[in-house]
This record gives C-alpha cells, structure tokens and sequence, in this order.
C-alpha cells in the first residue's frame, strides 16, 4: 500500500531518528525522500531530525574491497545538496547488509535521545518490498535495551520484479534461519553480543563464518559482484 508523502511527514514528526539503508543504486531514491521529510518536518516547525545515514558498503562484494566512497558519505553528500543541515547527519559506517544497518546505529541514536526520557521512536527508511526484512530484524535485535525501541517504517517505493522479490524473501529465510540456530533473539539488548555476531558469524563481514543458507546467498551474490566489476573493466 502506497503512503503519501504528508503521510510519511506525519510520522517523521514523531520520530527521534531516521535509519536511512544503503543500497546501490536505489540509495538516491532513498535520500530525496528522506530529504523531503526532513523538510516537511522543518516545514512543521520542528527544529531538527536527525537522520544516520547506515552502509559502508555491500558485504557481498568480500572483505579485502575496499569503496571509493562508502554509502554513508554518498547518502550524505545527498542530503546536503538538498538542504539537509550537516549537524543533522550522524553516519554509521560499518554496516554491510541490512542486519548491520539496524545493530551499529543503535548508539548513535541512544546518544542522541541521552538527554530524553520514554520510548525511542525510529524510522527505517528502505525500499517498500524490503521493508518486511527490516521489521523482522529489528524485532529480533532491538527488545531488552532500557529504553523501548519503536520502529516505524519508511518504505520507498522502488524498482522490483518476481526475481528481485523471490530473492528478498530467501534472504529473509537464510538470516531467520542464522538467528535461530546462533541465539540472535537472546542477544536483544546486549550491543557487544550483537557486534560480537556480526564480526563472527555473520558471513557479509566474516568469511569463515559457519555455513549455511545465508552464507549460501553471499556466494552467490559475491561471484555475481566479481563478474560485474571484472565486466566494468574489459
């Protein structure tokens, strides 16, 4: 169901913080509407929301790849071109896939609610079909902090097909799977037991993480990444 833009600046106004996810090439269609929300808030009268730009870049492209630029610093050279205020911009560049987008921005936005009290209302801003994927992440990892975590969903209406929605749902399907089998939902609340997965037995930032369907998919995509760069240079 498509969600209007007055619609979409409604809930921005309420929101502590907005996750805007990397992702190559859709990042730009991701950044004008953040950007707009952002002026309709400002527009409302609200003073500031802050907005984390969240990527370094694709796991699937392998751990000695190094970008030009990291989707973080691209996001943001966006939103400042379109009138987002700099001190608004918080980047987080350590995430490579969508279950980093929502486990490496949590101190930032626990920083900037410090001075704040109650729930933390944040939006996830990423494209519409992907938007399940990130509800469930966030399911997972976020319960247990000392302040509520309230997600609420930013989805951009991207390009897809029956290929590109099949594949969503498997990767869904590969991280539930990895976060059965390696206790993720016990770890809700514990930034270091989070990190620790990540850096251990997720395989979009290790490699010899233990096999399974998730690791799978990030063969996959990573010979198809191989292919396109060794492409890019013929």
């Amino acid at each position: 169901m498509r969600v209007s833009l007055e619609e979409q600046v409604k809930i921005a106004s309420s929101l502590d913080a907005i996750i805007l996810f990397g992702g190559e090439p859709a990042g730009n269609l991701r950044t004008k509407l953040v950007a707009e929300l952002y002026e309709g808030v400002r527009g409302g009268g609200r003073d500031s929301l802050p907005i984390i730009p969240s990527g370094y870049c694709s796991g699937t492209y392998g751990k000695d790849y190094v970008p030009r630029i990291t989707e973080a610093q691209e996001m943001t050279e966006g939103l400042i071109k379109l009138g987002v205020n700099q001190e608004d911009i918080f980047l987080e560049e350590e995430s490579k896939d969508t279950v980093g987008n929502l486990i490496y921005p949590i101190p930032i936005i626990q920083q900037i609610v410090s001075g704040s009290t109650g729930d933390i209302n944040v939006g996830i801003a990423t494209g519409d079909f992907r938007i399940p994927r990130a509800l469930y992440i966030g399911g997972v990892v976020l319960p247990n902090f000392p302040r509520k975590f309230i997600i609420h969903p930013i989805p951009i209406e991207e390009p897809n097909n029956l290929a590109s929605r099949i594949r969503e749902s498997l990767i869904q399907k590969a991280i539930a799977f990895d976060f059965k089998r390696f206790g993720v939902r016990n770890m809700g609340g514990n930034q270091e037991a989070l990190e620790e997965y990540l850096a251990e037995l997720n395989p979009m930032y290790n490699e010899n993480a233990p096999f399974g369907p998730y690791k799978l998919i990030f063969f996959i995509e990573h010979l198809r990444r191989l292919r396109e760069m060794k492409k890019s240079l013929a």
